[in-house]
């Protein structure tokens, strides 16, 4: 009697480890991944009024435009998640040039 007592006890204790150990295996494989840090580049708009949604009219090289800060009818330059053409111009299609003004760094004159 004593030995069965003993032997499902062990059971007992054998199963909760075997639980557990496959619960911290589940745990680790379900958990969501940590977002990654979004890669922002910079984009300085080189176009006038007409052209601010078309990417062609953007480029990743400072103009080094003297008119920028000094007015509040153009973007100098936006900070977005697209490192190539294609995708700004994507982000150019989903916004309009108020919203696109609005996310600007800084504005200078028509």
């Amino acid at each position: 009697m004593k030995n069965r007592i003993i032997k499902a006890a062990l059971s007992v204790a054998a199963l909760l480890m075997v639980i557990t150990v496959s619960y911290a295996f589940v745990s680790k494989k379900t958990q969501a991944p940590e977002p990654k840090a979004k890669a922002v580049t910079v984009w300085y708009f080189v176009g006038n009024a007409a052209q601010e949604q078309d990417a062609s009219y953007w480029t990743t090289t400072n103009p080094n435009n003297p008119d920028c800060g000094s007015g509040t009818d153009l973007p100098c330059d936006i900070s977005v998640d697209a490192s190539t053409s294609s995708q700004l111009q994507t982000f150019l299609s989903a916004h309009s040039d108020a919203q696109i003004n609005a996310l600007a760094n800084d504005l200078r004159p028509e």
